[in-house]
């Protein structure tokens, strides 16, 4: 993966304007006042904040809509502003979960972890064996990490760096509180992944964030630019690839964290598509909990990019 070529692309003052710092005091101080409230309602509380300011910042309401509307045309209006309204909801909680420490942990080991891939994953860690779990912006990801720390499984977390310099700071600092080791998606932090893995670690990988420089695939029956990062580390490295989820309960709080049986070693595509196909199965059984105001899909920009492939 070229990750220079992106770096590159970002200038070094990108992320530290005076705006980025004003919103970023502002996010300090919404958390630290989120946290003087007991857990239950602070979940709740914030959950219902973002659930109001994206729907009153009207571009992500109407983003999500539009994906919702791309994906998923055969739902009602109605239930597609649930959905958007469930998404919202579902971000915030997830944002407070991030900076709640011990609290978050207990809840995300409330539920014993399920799937047919967890005695597979034990066996690979008893044998000094690397694996990788893939995952989507859904429930809540970090959940799979507490509960199989819990466990006595350590899990790594390959994740992108916020584009505000600021916020990434603390960010960071409580992706680490969650557990060791994180490995930001730079050049850098892509090596390190590997030589965690190879060492017989295990690592977490998001793979569900629209990449211009990875495959054609499908994703809700539309064409979604996914990376194949975490299939060619698998192959490369003879280790296995977990689906794996943690999906909030009803209750709002709890999580039932499932790791699916690896995905058969293949080629790097096909795995990818296996693992696309496997996150679509988890958001049509729960639509609320995915990101859908995030620009997963960018039709126009794939058609420039064959356009450009095509050449004159």
């Amino acid at each position: 993966m070229n990750f220079e070529k992106r770096e590159r692309h970002r200038r070094p003052e990108q992320g530290r304007g005076p705006t980025d710092w004003l919103f970023n005091v502002v996010l300090v101080i919404l958390i630290g006042l989120a946290r003087t409230i007991p857990y239950r309602p602070r979940i709740a509380v914030s959950g219902a904040l973002l659930q109001f300011l994206l729907g009153w910042l009207g571009g992500y309401r109407r983003r999500s809509l539009a994906n919702l509307a791309y994906a998923m045309p055969e739902l009602p209006p109605r239930d597609m502003q649930r959905v958007a309204r469930g998404a919202a909801n579902n971000a915030g909680r997830v944002l407070i979960e991030y900076y709640s420490g011990a609290a978050f942990r207990k809840r995300a080991c409330a539920q014993p972890i399920a799937g047919a891939g967890l005695d597979e994953l034990r066996r690979a860690t008893q044998n000094g064996r690397g694996a990788l779990l893939i995952s989507g912006h859904f429930g809540n990801y970090e959940a799979i990490r507490a509960a199989l720390n819990a466990e006595g499984i350590p899990v790594g977390f390959f994740y992108r760096p916020l584009n505000n310099y600021y916020a990434n700071q603390h960010y960071e600092a409580a992706l680490r509180d969650m557990g060791e080791p994180v490995f930001g998606r730079r050049k850098e932090g892509f090596g390190a992944l590997v030589d965690h893995v190879r060492q017989g670690g295990v690592a977490l990988v998001l793979n569900d964030q629209y990449f211009y420089e990875g495959a054609e695939l499908s994703f809700f029956g539309q064409t979604a630019t996914t990376a194949l990062t975490a299939a060619k580390v698998a192959i490369a490295n003879d280790i296995p690839l977990f689906p794996a989820y943690a999906a909030r309960l009803e209750n709002g709080l709890d999580f039932s964290v499932t790791i699916e049986p690896a995905l058969a070693p293949t080629t790097a595509p096909e795995m990818t598509q296996c693992a696309n196909d496997s996150l679509e199965a988890r958001v049509r059984s729960h639509p609320e909990q995915w990101i859908w105001f995030h620009r997963r899909w960018k039709p126009h920009r794939d058609a420039r990019r064959a356009a450009a492939n095509m050449g004159p």
